[in-house]
């Protein structure tokens, strides 16, 4: 994940005139900019743990320091090199630079494995809602939950907030989502931690929510989702006919997680609404904000994901908010809404163990970006001989890991999958 700059507030130092002279000649030593302060903070490696290449250890090693914070951009890279490489000792044997991968880069082992453990593979769409064909009339409700506190005021570029490039991205996506076949589109949009909190109630009248799009400015606070979340539950009671799919999206930037929200948005998919929970963390850069986020997604059966704002444009597949609903494609035999929504629900379920290169479906050596790019800088590190006995250390790792992971991960998969396959009908209606 990369992780967006933003200003840090400076101290004023006040410094009193002193009448020693001796004192007068060592006070200029104590102003350093900013830039240099940070060069100093870092002008020695810090003490690094040894990594362990066993069970548990491995799985009790605590989180990266780097995971969050480090960008995966060009620039990313280069100031990873430029602050820690450099710092790092010239010809490191593999298990010097084994120690370090882990130290700056280790998965949030302990947090996955309690998502996964506690995850409730539950059916959660009764069944002749899963049974609609691709023939039914259906009518989609996408309904944005969009975070305009305090955070959301920073600035992306020279002239633009991060809120404005997220109103921008949502009109630009909705507007994609067009009446197509049998299916329709209704929208409805509402903003928690604004200077004014604005709605606009389903609709399949775009302009109404462009309008309250315009009008959105940043609040000065830190935001709560869980108002929002209550008010949608509202909003949506009405909502619950066969044919309506209730898809909700939750664009998160800097929540206060105050009053359960997780529970909440629990309910969302348990009631009789029955949604499709999407969250989307938007410039997350502190772990304990990633893992709260991901409990939503994982409380709700929903998926996770994570967007990264650089110069205006928004990185990482870009936030475009996806046609959760995909166009039906005839060559794969799709005859029923729950082949799709089932499908859903096994992406979402993914997307908890996102970036730990573990999934359902095994694992990954290329599954973490940090990772691979921090071993790729290691080349002016490590000659070649070393790198192949740290490959061997990491694969080692990673095979150790996956056979205590893997069957947890591949059981709670296999009971999700079941459940939402043997309700829906998946042979063509006839």
């Amino acid at each position: 994940m990369r992780k967006f700059p933003y200003l840090l507030l400076s101290c004023l130092l006040i410094l009193s005139a002193c009448s020693d002279s001796e004192a007068t000649k060592v006070a200029p030593s104590s102003h350093k900019t900013p830039s240099q302060q940070q060069e100093q903070s870092i002008a020695k490696e810090p003490p690094i743990p040894k990594a362990p290449t066993s069970l548990p250890g491995l799985l009790e090693f605590p989180p990266g320091k780097l995971l969050i914070e480090m960008q995966n951009d060009d620039a990313g890279i280069y100031s990873f090199a430029k602050k820690y490489v450099d710092l790092m000792p010239n010809s490191m044997k593999a298990d010097q630079a084994y120690d370090r991968l882990l130290y700056y880069f280790n998965e949030d082992w302990q947090h996955v494995l309690k998502l996964i453990d506690t995850y409730d593979p539950s059916l959660r769409i009764k069944p002749e809602k899963l049974n609609l064909s691709d023939q039914s009339p259906v009518k989609i409700n996408i309904n944005i939950l969009l975070d305009a506190g305090q955070k959301t005021a920073t600035k992306v570029s020279n002239h633009r907030t991060l809120l404005d490039i997220l109103k921008r991205e949502i009109e630009n996506s909705l507007l994609e989502m067009k009446p197509e076949n049998t299916v329709s589109y209704q929208f409805s949009l509402r903003t928690y931690g604004a200077k004014t909190d604005q709605y606009a109630l389903l609709t399949s009248d775009l302009s109404s929510i462009t309008q309250k799009l315009s009008i959105i400015q940043s609040g000065n606070k830190q935001a709560s989702m869980s108002v929002a979340l209550r008010q949608l539950k509202n909003d949506l009671a009405k909502e619950t006919a066969t044919n309506t799919i209730n898809v909700v999206y939750i664009i998160s930037v800097n929540d206060s997680f105050k009053d359960n929200p997780d529970q909440l948005a629990k309910e969302l998919s348990t009631s009789d609404i029955q949604a499709l929970v999407n969250v989307f963390g938007i410039n997350v850069d502190q772990l304990e904000t990633e893992r709260q986020l991901k409990s939503i997604a994982a409380s709700s059966q929903g998926l996770y994901n994570d967007f990264k704002l650089n110069n205006d444009q928004l990185q990482s597949n870009n936030l475009s908010i996806p046609k959760l609903i995909p166009k039906i494609d005839e060559s794969k035999s799709i005859s029923t809404w729950g082949q799709i929504i089932s499908e859903f629900k096994q992406r979402a379920f993914g997307s908890i163990t996102k970036g730990t290169n573990i999934s359902p479906h095994g694992f990954s050596y290329d599954g973490n970006p940090k990772m691979t790019a921090a071993l790729d800088m290691f080349g002016i590190k490590i000659d070649q001989t070393e790198k192949s006995f740290l490959y061997d250390l990491l694969k080692k790792r990673q095979e150790l890991i996956s056979q205590t992971v893997q069957p947890r991960i591949q059981s709670k998969f296999d009971q999700l999958k079941k459940n939402y396959d043997s309700a829906a009908n998946t042979k063509p209606s006839s």
